[in-house]
């Protein structure tokens, strides 16, 4: 704010309120995305369970849907085989609490 020394004080406190209204934006929308990415992944590790997909799909299972995801969804992260086993365990855990 140093190029607002001759700027009013209302000014300068309007600029503080933008900035910080825009903070708590920034915040509540990191919040929704991760809703939205734990809800992924709760989905995902269902699919699995369901599917009962390891057996269905075999020993490889895991790297191949790790290898086909990225594949798919390039430039992402959060595919590796522990993250989906992470997924899938998440799934079973909290599952049962609901």
């Amino acid at each position: 704010m140093s190029n607002l020394i001759h700027i009013s004080k209302e000014y300068r406190l309007w600029i503080q309120s933008l900035s910080q209204r825009f903070r708590r934006s920034q915040i509540k929308a990191s919040v929704k995305v991760n809703q939205e990415m734990l809800r992924y992944y709760w989905d995902l590790g269902r699919d699995i369970v369901a599917r009962d997909a390891e057996n269905v799909y075999g020993h490889g299972f895991y790297a191949n849907i790790s290898q086909d995801l990225r594949n798919a969804i390039p430039n992402t992260e959060g595919f590796s085989e522990t993250s989906i086993r992470y997924a899938k365990r998440f799934y079973e855990l909290y599952f049962q609490l609901i």
